[in-house]
């Protein structure tokens, strides 16, 4: 079964998933829950902007840089 975009319960298969980058590390975005956040092409921005609010609120402010990347199709 494809993984789903996890954006507002949508059922689209996802075409991104996201890594929280700083210097040389990079490490998967999950939930709380501990679901890697995956989105759909139309919630792609939507889930940036989540992440980077998200992040904002963190004591030293989250990872330097939030990257995209594009799921392989199976």
């Amino acid at each position: 079964m494809a993984k789903r975009c996890i954006v507002d319960r949508c059922r689209i298969p996802a075409r991104y998933a996201f890594l929280a980058v700083t210097g040389d590390v990079a490490d998967r975005i999950i939930t709380p829950a501990g679901l890697r956040v995956r989105a759909c092409r139309p919630h792609l921005l939507l889930a940036v902007d989540q992440i980077t609010a998200a992040f904002h609120q963190l004591p030293d402010g989250g990872p330097a840089r939030i990257r995209a990347v594009e799921l392989k199709s199976e």
